[in-house]
């Protein structure tokens, strides 16, 4: 049990005198350490491999309703004495809800574009005598029938 402490001691003592005689140097190389560590924390340095990506955004607007040209024009178009044939001209639904005296509605039998206002259409039968079902004014599902 002797021999154990003898050879701790001996390489612990060995230690000490290593780091008396050597001091400056240790000190030396503590000190340069610990400002590269302070260097690397403020400046923010990572030291991190980043993939590089290519990231493609692509947005999407969506567009005002109508200009105030187009608003003017589909006023103008709804002061005919003719409202119903000018409706009845408008055979799909986006062409249909420019007007402002027109609206998009929807049958059993198939969706027309009928004279009408924000409360629906002016008659609540198509063509075939059947009722209207829904309506859209300015492209909005309103209700139905």
């Amino acid at each position: 049990m002797d021999n154990v402490f003898e050879f701790f001691n001996y390489h612990i003592l060995k230690s000490f005198e290593f780091i008396k005689t050597n001091f400056s140097s240790i000190l030396i190389i503590i000190w340069i350490l610990l400002i590269l560590i302070i260097y690397i924390t403020v400046m923010d340095l990572s030291f991190d491999t980043k993939k590089n990506t290519k990231v493609t955004k692509i947005t999407i607007e969506k567009m005002s309703d109508y200009t105030s040209l187009e608003k003017e024009n589909s006023k103008k178009k709804c002061e005919t004495n003719n409202k119903e044939e000018l409706c009845e001209k408008q055979n799909i639904k986006e062409s249909c809800n420019v007007l402002d005296c027109c609206v998009w509605s929807k049958s059993k039998k198939g969706s027309y574009c009928v004279e009408g206002t924000t409360r629906g259409p002016a008659s609540n039968l198509d063509k075939n005598g059947n009722t209207f079902e829904e309506y859209w004014y300015k492209k909005e599902n309103k209700k139905k029938l």
